[in-house]
């Protein structure tokens, strides 16, 4: 399980995320891949580490999935983190953006694409907390929060865009 809500390991340059970055750059740099075809995705304790990932080295990233995760720096603690699940705290976009930008404060380059995966039946990371990655991503990508397009999809999924779908 990673420790996404600890700021050691979500401190580009330290910690897991350093770990996964470096792992990330040995793959790329074995197989001649590049940020454009490279990707980052995780489930649960993996979502909050994905979202850690897309703020401390968006540099790495052309996009990531977070799925049922929990948005950057939504806590600090373990204790933090299991409040978070339960009851993420309302914060407006420009808060949650300014934790993302703030994880990597010189980076200027085109940031990576998010797309949120959130059963609405989930009662361990409750679906509010998709809600909030939407509010603290959108705003990381400077697109507005009215949807640009919504799909219905089979299984009762809707999948709903932001922007240039910067973030579904």
């Amino acid at each position: 399980c990673f420790n996404f809500f600890e700021k050691a390991d979500t401190t580009r340059g330290q910690g897991e995320v350093q770990s996964i970055a470096q792992m990330v750059e040995h793959a790329r740099g074995t197989h001649g891949l590049g940020t454009d075809n490279t990707f980052v995705t995780g489930l649960s304790a993996g979502g909050g580490m994905t979202a850690a990932m897309l703020a401390a080295y968006p540099d790495l990233f052309a996009g990531g999935s977070v799925v049922a995760g929990l948005p950057y720096h939504c806590a600090t603690s373990m204790v933090d983190a299991f409040g978070c699940m339960s009851s993420p705290p309302d914060r407006t976009p420009a808060q949650w953006g300014d934790l993302v930008r703030g994880a990597h404060p010189d980076f200027s380059g085109t940031r990576p694409k998010v797309a949120i995966w959130h059963g609405t039946a989930d009662s361990t990371v409750v679906a509010a907390n998709a809600t909030e990655l939407v509010d603290q991503f959108t705003d990381v990508a400077g697109v507005g929060q009215e949807p640009t397009g919504t799909t219905s999809l089979p299984s009762s999924t809707t999948r709903t865009a932001y922007g240039d779908e910067d973030v579904v």
